[in-house]
């Protein structure tokens, strides 16, 4: 196993951006593969151990199930309409966030090492 080394600022936030941004895109694909992207960037990374690469990865990936499972918990009345698809992408967009927090910390208590 390979030590942690803290990568650059900007590669961590574009992984981080990345992870977040694809939740909202799911529904048109793109969010697809931003977040598959993103789960690449996360376990080729140097800057988190595998644990947190783990739970990144499900972070990013998250959204795949979430969101239909909320969608039919929603519209289990009978009704799908525009309001319970918007809530359903909302709440499954809480998982890639809290995920890209978590990450962001870790990379950020490893950069001062590295001064």
């Amino acid at each position: 196993m390979r030590p942690l080394q803290p990568e650059s600022r900007v590669r961590t936030a574009v992984t981080l951006a990345m992870m977040v941004l694809s939740a909202p895109f799911w529904v048109v694909g793109v969010g697809v593969v931003v977040a598959v992207l993103a789960a690449v960037r996360i376990w080729r990374s140097t800057a988190w151990a595998g644990q947190d690469k783990r739970l990144g990865i499900i972070c990013t990936l998250s959204p795949l199930v979430v969101t239909p499972a909320v969608a039919a918990l929603l519209g289990a009345g009978g009704r799908l309409g525009a309001y319970e698809i918007y809530g359903a992408f909302l709440i499954a967009a809480v998982a890639p966030l809290a995920g890209a927090v978590r990450l962001g910390r870790g990379a950020a208590r490893l950069r001062p090492q590295a001064a």
